[in-house]
């Protein structure tokens, strides 16, 4: 039992890494690495030669200017890492430094993170849908779609699907009588190969996707996030859509086009 839940735990956290790598705008990750590595080396280039030059002249360490500078470039450093997370960086874009900062302690992390990652809440965990007959919905998200039943009450018509490694997020089904359904819309999140094989794999299943352009069988991407996505429907008539975010910059300015025109525009 121990070491089932270790498997658990350790396959929530690989897909949370995973997730948390996906989502990485690396070229803004690189010149916030830069700017803070250079930095954070000219502080101890200058600590170590304010050292040395203070031995050779007076024999004392650290004092003249110029060793009294380098002790302040660590500091100056992790401001400059702060200052990037907090007014640079993107919320969505989730990169490094909100990683590092809220590794501090709860009350560090509350002060660096307030406002920029929507407070305590870090991400949505479980919604809920309602549909006319379960079993064909089972058919449906269980065979077609591959996701796996975390919690069942037959009795009650309803269930709990794990969505992604046990842990990481649930869809709840309910079967309600026919007039009480609405319609309703979410996003599973998928990565980027998962999305090149996302309409050969839902055509092999007999399920018809759509984009939001012309309805047309070929993924679009919003500009503003940026994210590749394309819809399709459930049984019950909810829109689905497979989504992953883009590790490019965003560009609001373009709408919504296809993932080749986006391509077209990068080179």
């Amino acid at each position: 039992m121990d070491d089932q839940r270790t498997n658990r735990e350790s396959g929530g956290i690989l897909e949370a890494v995973g997730r948390f790598l996906r989502r990485l705008n690396w070229k803004r990750v690189a010149i916030g690495l830069a700017i803070y590595y250079v930095i954070l080396l000219l502080g101890i280039v200058l600590m170590i030669a304010g050292a040395i030059w203070a031995r050779m002249v007076t024999g004392r360490s650290y004092d003249n200017l110029i060793g009294r500078i380098g002790l302040i470039g660590i500091p100056v450093a992790m401001c400059c890492a702060f200052i990037f997370s907090r007014y640079i960086a993107r919320d969505r874009q989730k990169i490094v430094f909100h990683y590092l900062i809220d590794q501090c302690p709860p009350l560090v992390a509350g002060f660096f993170m307030r406002g920029r990652m929507g407070g305590m809440i870090h991400d949505l965990y479980e919604t809920h849908i309602r549909v006319a007959d379960l079993d064909q919905s089972r058919h449906f998200y269980e065979e077609l779609l591959g996701l796996k039943v975390g919690w069942i009450n037959l009795a009650q018509r309803r269930l709990l699907y794990w969505v992604g490694a046990p842990g990481n997020a649930m869809l709840g089904v309910r079967e309600v009588p026919k007039e009480q359904i609405s319609w309703q819309h979410f996003a599973f999140e998928v990565t980027m190969d998962d999305m090149r094989n996302a309409i050969p794999f839902l055509k092999s299943k007999g399920i018809k996707c759509y984009n939001k352009i012309d309805q047309g069988e070929y993924p679009q991407v919003f500009g503003w996030m940026p994210a590749v996505a394309i819809y399709f429907d459930d049984p019950d008539g909810n829109l689905l859509e497979f989504i992953s975010m883009l590790p490019d910059s965003p560009r609001p300015d373009l709408g919504l086009l296809s993932w080749e025109q986006w391509d077209r525009l990068k080179t």
